[in-house]
């Protein structure tokens, strides 16, 4: 547990949520409301040691105050002291994806669409502002109960126009590991895939190497399994998100078009089943009665039987029919107990 003190009130740490490159988030409350929390990162100066490092640190906190969407932590201020740099923003959650996923035994797809959907639109929005998220790992993305997800960590966040390092993807792109990447945002849509991928089946990854060697050769092979639980749509965009020739997969406007992304997953209908043998409140007045008996008592006399019978009005179907209008119809003699 730790106190620090900002300019606007101090803060008391609980709990860590997640480790990264430059620095920890934790979970914190207000020393003087211990109800009311934050997440707070503490990025630590000494891990700061190059000019590259510190302009990556300048650029996070300039996006972090300037840009703002629903899937990104809300920054309520940035703060330094000798040793360490603070943001703190709005508490979402203390679980991150790959937190969830060891708890999870088995994710619907309505929910995966959810998580889904809300990385494209973010990374989209990041996008469009020129920049590229650069860091889409299970491990620096929020989730809470409702199956929402917050962008948590961005120290590795950088412009559009330069190649994400090789340490920023949980598995890179072959053109990463060529050194000879042309689409920044193309790079990124195969973390998402890869993401996709993991979340679907539980933390498994789409290929597993012990070094880039081993995963050069896998990708020559280019076979990639199909997990039990995922389904055949997602599967499918899945293989376009990652197809190994970078003019062949999908761009992130056409990820975010796909039928599997646009279409609506029908909840399964809940069948209620009939309450048999339920009581009824049912009032019978001796009127009720008298006139059950004289029916039954009708009923059991033939000439009165058949004469109601004769009696009764037709259906329509039988009146259209081809029966003469004068034909009787034979004794029913029926018996009741």
């Amino acid at each position: 547990m730790k106190i620090i003190k900002s300019p606007l009130q101090t803060y008391v740490t609980q709990s860590i949520i997640s480790n990264g490159t430059l620095g920890d988030t934790y979970t914190a409350c207000a020393e003087n409301s211990p109800n009311k929390l934050f997440n707070i990162t503490i990025e630590n100066k000494e891990r700061i040691t190059e000019q590259e490092c510190n302009n990556q640190i300048q650029t996070e906190h300039s996006i972090l105050v300037a840009l703002h969407h629903q899937n990104m932590i809300n920054c309520i201020e940035i703060f330094e002291d000798e040793l360490n740099y603070y943001i703190v923003s709005d508490y979402f959650s203390n679980t991150t994806i790959d937190k969830r996923l060891v708890e999870l035994h088995r994710i619907s797809e309505e929910k995966l669409q959810f998580i889904f959907q809300q990385l494209i639109d973010v990374i989209m929005y990041l996008h469009g502002n020129g920049f590229a998220y650069g860091g889409i790992r299970t491990d620096y993305i929020l989730i809470n109960d409702r199956y929402e997800i917050m962008l948590l960590n961005f120290s590795a966040v950088q412009s559009l126009t330069l190649p994400i390092p090789r340490k920023n993807f949980i598995i890179p792109p072959p053109e990463i590991l060529s050194e000879q990447c042309q689409s920044t945002s193309l790079c990124e849509v195969f973390a998402l895939g890869t993401l996709l991928y993991m979340i679907a089946s539980r933390g498994l990854k789409p290929w597993d190497a012990i070094n880039d060697t081993e995963l050069k050769r896998i990708y020559e092979n280019g076979m990639l399994m199909q997990p039990p639980n995922m389904p055949h749509a997602c599967f499918a965009l899945v293989k376009g998100m990652l197809e190994l020739h970078p003019t062949h997969r999908y761009s992130l406007g056409q990820v975010q078009q796909n039928y599997w992304i646009q279409r609506t997953v029908k909840p399964r209908v809940q069948v209620k089943t009939p309450i048999l043998n339920k009581a009824r409140n049912r009032r019978t007045s001796m009127r009720s009665l008298i006139m059950l008996d004289d029916k039954r008592r009708n009923e059991n006399n033939p000439q009165i039987a058949n004469q109601g019978l004769l009696n009764t009005s037709r259906p329509i179907k039988h009146r259209m029919s081809g029966l003469p209008k004068n034909c009787r119809l034979p004794h029913l003699d029926v018996m009741f107990d």
